[in-house]
Protein backbone atom coordinates (compact mmCIF):
# COMPACT_ATOMS: atom_id res chain seq x y z
CA UNK A 1 0.00 0.00 0.00
CA UNK A 2 2.91 2.60 0.95
CA UNK A 3 4.49 1.62 -2.91
CA UNK A 4 0.51 2.87 -4.24
CA UNK A 5 0.88 5.51 -2.27
CA UNK A 6 4.32 6.92 -3.23
CA UNK A 7 3.43 6.55 -6.39
CA UNK A 8 0.58 7.98 -6.96
CA UNK A 9 1.79 11.46 -6.69
CA UNK A 10 4.24 10.94 -9.23
CA UNK A 11 1.59 10.17 -11.96
CA UNK A 12 -0.13 12.97 -11.29
CA UNK A 13 2.89 14.93 -11.57
CA UNK A 14 3.30 13.55 -14.58
CA UNK A 15 0.34 14.22 -16.14
CA UNK A 16 0.25 17.68 -14.83
CA UNK A 17 3.91 17.80 -16.75
CA UNK A 18 2.72 16.75 -20.15
CA UNK A 19 -0.37 18.90 -19.62
CA UNK A 20 2.19 22.34 -18.68
CA UNK A 21 3.91 21.19 -22.15
CA UNK A 22 1.02 20.90 -24.04
CA UNK A 23 0.12 24.20 -23.41
CA UNK A 24 3.80 25.44 -24.50
CA UNK A 25 1.98 25.58 -28.42
CA UNK A 26 1.19 29.14 -29.47
CA UNK A 27 1.14 31.25 -32.73
CA UNK A 28 4.37 31.92 -34.10
CA UNK A 29 6.00 35.75 -33.98
CA UNK A 30 5.16 37.93 -36.76
CA UNK A 31 7.98 38.37 -39.18
CA UNK A 32 9.27 41.98 -38.34
CA UNK A 33 9.33 42.89 -42.16
CA UNK A 34 10.97 46.19 -42.04
CA UNK A 35 14.23 43.80 -40.50
CA UNK A 36 14.04 41.46 -43.20
CA UNK A 37 13.70 43.98 -45.83
CA UNK A 38 16.34 45.90 -44.93
CA UNK A 39 18.23 42.45 -44.47
CA UNK A 40 17.17 41.91 -48.10
CA UNK A 41 18.55 45.10 -49.23
CA UNK A 42 21.74 45.00 -47.35
CA UNK A 43 22.04 40.87 -48.74
CA UNK A 44 21.56 42.41 -52.64
CA UNK A 45 24.98 42.09 -54.84
CA UNK A 46 25.63 45.07 -56.22
CA UNK A 47 27.49 45.52 -59.72
CA UNK A 48 31.28 45.62 -59.58
CA UNK A 49 33.15 48.25 -62.25
CA UNK A 50 36.83 47.40 -60.44
CA UNK A 51 37.05 44.50 -62.96
CA UNK A 52 36.85 43.35 -66.78
CA UNK A 53 33.33 43.75 -67.75
CA UNK A 54 32.63 40.38 -69.00
CA UNK A 55 34.28 39.08 -65.27
CA UNK A 56 31.88 41.78 -63.44
CA UNK A 57 29.16 40.29 -65.35
CA UNK A 58 30.26 36.65 -64.51
CA UNK A 59 30.37 37.88 -61.10
CA UNK A 60 27.29 39.82 -60.70
CA UNK A 61 25.33 36.50 -62.50
CA UNK A 62 27.12 34.39 -59.01
CA UNK A 63 26.18 36.98 -56.52
CA UNK A 64 22.42 37.08 -57.59
CA UNK A 65 22.46 33.14 -57.86
CA UNK A 66 23.84 33.62 -53.90
CA UNK A 67 21.29 35.98 -53.28
CA UNK A 68 18.23 33.81 -54.04
CA UNK A 69 19.52 30.50 -52.87
CA UNK A 70 20.26 32.53 -49.62
CA UNK A 71 17.97 35.28 -48.76
CA UNK A 72 15.12 34.70 -50.68
CA UNK A 73 14.47 30.93 -50.52
CA UNK A 74 15.35 31.36 -46.46
CA UNK A 75 12.48 34.20 -46.55
CA UNK A 76 10.73 31.54 -48.37
CA UNK A 77 11.10 29.11 -45.73
CA UNK A 78 10.81 30.69 -43.32
CA UNK A 79 7.06 32.01 -44.28
CA UNK A 80 6.36 28.19 -44.40
CA UNK A 81 7.30 27.65 -41.68
CA UNK A 82 5.23 29.50 -39.90
CA UNK A 83 1.97 28.52 -41.86
CA UNK A 84 3.32 24.88 -40.63
CA UNK A 85 3.19 26.55 -36.81
CA UNK A 86 -0.40 28.11 -37.41
CA UNK A 87 -2.03 24.69 -38.66
CA UNK A 88 -0.01 22.53 -35.53
CA UNK A 89 -1.36 25.65 -33.18
CA UNK A 90 -4.63 25.42 -34.43
CA UNK A 91 -5.09 21.21 -34.14
CA UNK A 92 -3.56 21.93 -30.56
CA UNK A 93 -6.33 24.22 -29.98
CA UNK A 94 -9.28 22.30 -31.77
CA UNK A 95 -8.23 19.61 -29.50
CA UNK A 96 -8.46 21.54 -26.58
CA UNK A 97 -11.77 23.00 -27.45
CA UNK A 98 -12.62 19.55 -27.77
CA UNK A 99 -11.54 18.37 -24.60
CA UNK A 100 -13.46 21.46 -22.74
CA UNK A 101 -10.38 23.14 -21.77
CA UNK A 102 -10.95 26.40 -23.59
CA UNK A 103 -14.36 28.11 -23.92
CA UNK A 104 -16.30 28.67 -27.31
CA UNK A 105 -15.19 32.60 -26.96
CA UNK A 106 -11.86 32.31 -26.15
CA UNK A 107 -11.31 29.81 -29.15
CA UNK A 108 -13.19 32.46 -31.28
CA UNK A 109 -10.75 34.83 -30.57
CA UNK A 110 -7.95 32.21 -31.18
CA UNK A 111 -9.08 31.35 -34.41
CA UNK A 112 -9.60 35.02 -35.41
CA UNK A 113 -5.56 35.37 -34.81
CA UNK A 114 -4.67 31.79 -36.32
CA UNK A 115 -7.09 33.39 -39.57
CA UNK A 116 -5.35 36.31 -39.32
CA UNK A 117 -1.65 35.15 -39.12
CA UNK A 118 -2.60 32.12 -41.88
CA UNK A 119 -3.23 35.57 -44.41
CA UNK A 120 -0.24 36.56 -43.72
CA UNK A 121 1.41 33.34 -44.49
CA UNK A 122 -0.71 31.48 -46.81
CA UNK A 123 0.16 31.32 -50.66
CA UNK A 124 -3.89 31.63 -51.07
CA UNK A 125 -3.33 35.51 -49.84
CA UNK A 126 0.45 36.19 -51.09
CA UNK A 127 -1.22 39.37 -53.09
CA UNK A 128 -2.26 40.62 -50.06
CA UNK A 129 0.31 39.36 -47.62
CA UNK A 130 2.91 42.00 -46.06
CA UNK A 131 5.45 38.41 -46.22
CA UNK A 132 4.94 37.58 -49.58
CA UNK A 133 4.87 41.30 -50.81
CA UNK A 134 7.98 41.37 -49.54
CA UNK A 135 9.36 38.08 -51.10
CA UNK A 136 7.76 39.05 -54.60
CA UNK A 137 9.40 42.58 -54.24
CA UNK A 138 12.84 40.95 -53.88
CA UNK A 139 12.31 38.26 -56.09
CA UNK A 140 10.75 40.33 -59.27
CA UNK A 141 13.87 42.76 -58.83
CA UNK A 142 16.38 39.76 -58.74
CA UNK A 143 14.90 38.29 -61.83
CA UNK A 144 15.34 41.81 -63.76
CA UNK A 145 18.88 41.98 -63.01
CA UNK A 146 19.29 38.47 -63.97
CA UNK A 147 17.62 39.19 -67.42
CA UNK A 148 19.35 42.93 -67.31
CA UNK A 149 22.66 40.29 -66.69
CA UNK A 150 21.90 37.82 -69.61
CA UNK A 151 21.55 41.06 -72.13
CA UNK A 152 24.66 42.62 -71.21
CA UNK A 153 26.64 39.28 -71.40
CA UNK A 154 25.48 39.07 -74.98
CA UNK A 155 26.39 42.16 -75.67
CA UNK A 156 29.52 41.49 -74.28
CA UNK A 157 30.19 38.96 -76.10
CA UNK A 158 29.31 41.02 -79.64
CA UNK A 159 31.97 43.48 -78.33
CA UNK A 160 35.75 42.26 -79.07
CA UNK A 161 36.93 45.34 -76.53
CA UNK A 162 34.33 43.88 -73.92
CA UNK A 163 34.92 40.39 -74.97
CA UNK A 164 38.44 40.87 -75.08
CA UNK A 165 38.79 41.79 -71.62
CA UNK A 166 40.01 44.91 -72.68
Amino acid sequence: MRKYGLLLPLVFASDMAFADAGSAVSLPAQLDMAEIRADLARAFPKFSNEIARLDALSKFARELELFRINSLEQLNFQILGICTKVNKYELHINRQFDEGDIALNEKSQIDSAILEERQRCGVAFAAESQYWRAYYDFFNLYSDNVEQNKLDVASCYSNDACRLRQ
